[in-house]
Formats: structure tokens, C-alpha cells, sequence
């Protein structure tokens, strides 16, 4: 409650305005936090966890695909190899 409110008016002192009125509605089409939580699962996640920073203004989702579910790795560092880019350290 406080982003959707706090932020537009502590936007006001800032030098651009409109972009902290826009910031609240660009993230109210996400899905609340319990039905993330239930999408993960239902994709075949577990140990699905969230946290929050910031008071709450950003949020973390982390979650553990069991070995052999559709897209798992299978083999330790798979995920970071396939999502690495030449030149940076995975």
C-alpha cells in the first residue's frame, strides 16, 4: 500500500515526477506474491521462496526444479552454462 502511495508523493520533490506516479502502475498487472508462488509450483518448482527489499518496493522469487521435471538441469552448473554469455564468469 505504502508503493502505491508513498512513492507518487515522494516523487513530487524529485526532479521528475511522472516517473514516480508511472512506477506503481507498472507493476500492478504482476500477479500477487501468493499466486506467483502457486504458479511456480504448478509449473513444477519447489522450495519456492520470496523476499522482500526495500520495504517491500522490490521482491525476490527463488525456486528449485526437481531433477528430471521439464527444463531441470541435469547435471550441476547446466542452467548457468546454457544462460552464460562468452566472456563473463558464470
Amino acid at each position: 500500500m505504502w508503493f502505491e502511495h508513498a512513492v507518487p508523493a515522494i516523487g513530487r520533490l524529485a526532479p521528475m515526477p511522472d516517473a514516480y506516479r508511472y512506477l506503481p502502475d507498472s507493476v500492478e498487472y504482476l500477479p500477487s506474491p501468493e499466486r506467483l508462488r502457486l504458479i511456480l509450483r504448478d509449473a513444477g518448482f519447489r522450495a519456492v521462496g520470496r523476499r522482500t527489499f526495500v520495504m517491500g518496493a522490490a521482491q525476490l522469487f527463488t525456486a528449485t526444479r526437481a531433477a528430471g521435471a521439464p527444463g531441470a538441469a541435469s547435471e550441476p552448473g547446466d542452467a548457468t552454462e546454457q544462460h552464460s554469455s562468452p566472456g563473463l564468469v558464470g
